[in-house]
């Protein structure tokens, strides 16, 4: 993984980090809310590489979004993946972080056996997210589904538009979730 740093201002202190594949590889550092992120990259990134990267890397800020398993579809079965994804929420959430999953997009040149097992993936995990508190999903689904304005030529990665559409869910979630938390610690201090 390698850190994609923005100028200067990298001394501020990061409110969120986004570990992902080459969907996070256009983002910005900095959010059109102004939150600073740091974003960690890894073009070909699977749930290993990531969980790797959580175990061993460095995490800024109070909540990591996790972007990936999409390329971990054609080559290694479902379980196993599951059994990543409950791996990389415990190491990130052991660490005292939030999590959020961000789900697997849809693709628009894939087989339906593929988008089957992306969309039967996806919504394990969301129920492994609902499980453990602090733990929110994604759903980027429907919003992308079939949505060739999102996508680059070849239906896989994303165009400008389709990232600051991702960047953008992303963004909204970590503010709904550093609300509920805050929340709930107003209301565990009473």
């Amino acid at each position: 993984f390698s850190l994609l740093k923005e100028g200067s201002g990298d001394e501020e202190e990061v409110d969120y980090s986004v570990l992902g594949n080459s969907n996070v590889i256009k983002f910005k550092g900095r959010t059109r809310r102004n939150t600073k992120r740091s974003i960690y990259c890894s073009p070909d990134a699977g749930m290993e590489k990531i969980t790797e990267h959580i175990e061993n890397g460095n995490i800024e800020g109070n909540t990591v979004v996790i972007h990936g398993g999409g390329n971990d579809i054609r080559t290694m079965n479902t379980e196993k993946l599951m059994k990543l994804y409950k791996n990389a929420i415990e190491k990130v959430t052991s660490r005292g972080k939030r999590c959020i999953i961000s789900g697997i997009l849809p693709r628009l040149k894939e087989s339906p056996y593929w988008s089957s097992r992306a969309i039967g993936i996806n919504n394990r995990v969301q129920e492994i997210c609902k499980a453990k508190q602090g733990v929110m999903y994604i759903d980027n689904w429907d919003r992308f589904y079939n949505n060739r304005r999102f996508y680059s030529d070849d239906g896989i990665h994303l165009n400008k538009q389709g990232s600051d559409m991702l960047s953008m869910l992303m963004d909204e979630k970590v503010q709904v979730n550093t609300n509920l938390e805050i929340r709930r610690q107003r209301i565990d201090a009473t």
